[in-house]
């Protein structure tokens, strides 16, 4: 009896087929959720370990060398692009900074919606067209051959428009130049992909922390990099940034290993998650990848189902997608048109845009680190990217009052919030996706952020125009009052529809995602395990 007894369970189909074929598809199942929680209760990592022991913090460098060199000429460039085009339509050489306000040239006031509009039609071309194109592309190739190529392929692209900026400063050519190589590095965003590592080394549940405190390091360049240059002039400041790119390139080469082509996701490895699904296996080992490469060249089509189809095949992944694409068209469009907008209504000069871009340093850095960390503790991400839309709602309402330069610093510091907009999405889709498209979701993200960015600048630079120097009261052709302030009410109304959109994301959404995918890879794996014969087949 106690031999039945004991023998009796084994009857149970469960138990029979784990017994005789292994664990069954949902044991497995449960094993992989499980191990992450097991590994959680035995040694669990603040953020801080969690960067260090798992290797992100060399992410850090890359994006402080990615943003370093372009600081350095920030505070020159908008002066330079002015002065350009006014002393192209007088005639003879111009210096707008030493005239400002109403005493200023015709061809001055001019040239601030002159440079505006050509910084729109380069940010259509470099995102609405090529990065539309080349980003998923780009995220793909990733996933395909690796991280670092192509990491090391766009940090390398910095490096164009600083020559043809020095070579402008030179007296060898003019200033032209500059748009289209500075088009194209935009065009291979390599945050898409730096992102896309990070997800590789870095455990779901601390990825929206990570993102954040690594991106928010680059306030260190943001923020010295305008200080520095100050104190030399646009020339030295152009040499020394072109030598920091430099060395971006040489960090990235020496310092930042490869994630892809190992058998199991380094995180997964880290805290002791079992082994993935046979399809990721083989991708990693490089199989997957050689069929998906076999594809041709269709399979670097935005288009496809492979790209940026990836953004519309979930309710979650059309929301968070609709919501980066109004606000990326509100602040790209409204990048340039801030700078122009202040140099015409307050008078800044390069010394303010550079207490600017230290002032947006230091509030994102204080946002991303301190701020992410504490919302997180009390809200979702859904509530962290609710909260970064509404400052920069606020940010927005108050700068068209701006008239001094204390208005103006007090509606830059309170839309500083806008900077956690980007981890909060990020976040909710890498959680959502498989380890094995990690590259493909980031790049159809920030694809679709391309369009959105690339199309925005020119609505806001179209109305920057109509209501300035296009303005009836300036003798323009378009029928609209002097009022500078009017792009800010549209992007106002571009981010009060981003919120209503994001409103709508529900917290199950992100579990939903998953389940799906990992319902679809165990069906999957179901139908080739019933071709094949085993002891729960019929015999012939």
């Amino acid at each position: 009896m106690g031999g039945d007894d004991e023998s009796g369970p084994l009857l149970r189909p469960d138990r029979e087929t784990s017994d005789v074929r292994g664990p069954s598809l949902e044991s497995q199942r449960q094993v992989r959720e499980d191990a992450p929680n097991r590994g959680a209760a035995k040694k669990d990592e603040g953020l801080i370990e969690e960067l260090w022991m798992s290797g992100a913090w060399r992410a850090a460098p890359l994006f402080i060398l990615a943003v370093l060199p372009w600081a350095m000429i920030f505070p020159y460039l908008p002066q330079l692009m002015v002065d350009f085009f006014a002393s192209e339509e007088a005639g003879y050489d111009l210096t707008c900074a030493d005239s400002p306000g109403a005493d200023q040239p015709q061809a001055c006031r001019d040239a601030y919606s002159t440079v505006v509009t050509w910084q729109a039609w380069k940010s259509f071309a470099s995102q609405a067209v090529l990065s539309f194109l080349l980003t998923p592309a780009v995220g793909r190739w990733s996933d395909l051959r690796g991280r670092r190529p192509v990491i090391l392929f766009c940090t390398s692209l910095d490096i164009l428009p600083l020559l043809a900026l020095l070579a402008y400063l030179s007296g060898a050519v003019r200033l032209y130049a500059f748009w289209p190589l500075s088009a194209l590095n935009q065009a291979v965003n390599s945050s898409a992909v730096i992102l896309s590592w990070v997800s590789d080394v870095v455990r779901p549940s601390r990825r929206a922390a990570a993102f954040g405190a690594l991106t928010a390091v680059a306030v260190f360049g943001m923020a010295g990099g305008p200080l520095a240059a100050l104190f030399s002039g646009p020339r030295p400041a152009t040499v020394a940034a072109l030598c920091v790119r430099l060395v971006g390139v040489a960090y990235a080469l020496v310092a930042v290993p490869e994630t892809i082509g190992q058998r199991r996701a380094p995180w997964k490895v880290r805290w002791g998650v079992a082994e993935d699904d046979e399809d990721e296996v083989r991708r990693r080992k490089g199989v997957a990848g050689e069929e998906r490469a076999s594809e041709g060249w269709r399979r670097w089509l935005p288009i496809d189902k492979g790209a940026l189809g990836v953004v519309l095949r979930s309710r979650l992944y059309r929301r968070l997608t609709l919501v980066l694409m109004l606000q990326a068209a509100c602040s790209e469009g409204l990048q340039d048109t801030l700078l122009q907008y202040l140099m015409l209504v307050a008078g800044f000069t390069s010394k303010d845009n550079a207490v600017v871009l230290v002032v947006i340093a230091l509030g994102g850095f204080l946002s991303l680190t301190f701020g992410l960390r504490t919302l997180l503790l009390f809200v979702s991400e859904r509530g962290v990217l609710l909260t970064g839309l509404g400052g920069l709602l606020v940010h927005l309402l108050l700068l068209p009052v701006t008239t001094t330069r204390a208005l103006a610093y007090g509606g830059l510091f309170v839309g500083l919030t806008s900077s956690l907009i980007l981890p909060a999405i990020s976040s909710m889709k890498a959680n959502a996706a498989a380890d094995d498209e990690q590259g493909a979701v980031q790049g159809a993200l920030f694809g679709a952020r391309a369009a959105a960015a690339g199309v925005g600048p020119l609505l806001f630079a179209g109305l920057f125009h109509a209501t300035t120097s296009g303005s009836r009261e300036e003798g323009g052709a378009w029928p609209l009052p002097y009022f500078p302030g009017a792009v800010f009410l549209l992007g106002a109304a571009l981010t009060v529809a981003a919120m209503v959109v994001a409103h709508g994301i529900r917290a199950e959404d992100v579990v939903g995602v998953k389940e799906g995918a990992r319902r679809q890879r165990e069906a999957g794996r179901c139908s080739v395990e019933g071709d094949r014969p085993g002891t729960t087949q019929p015999l012939p």
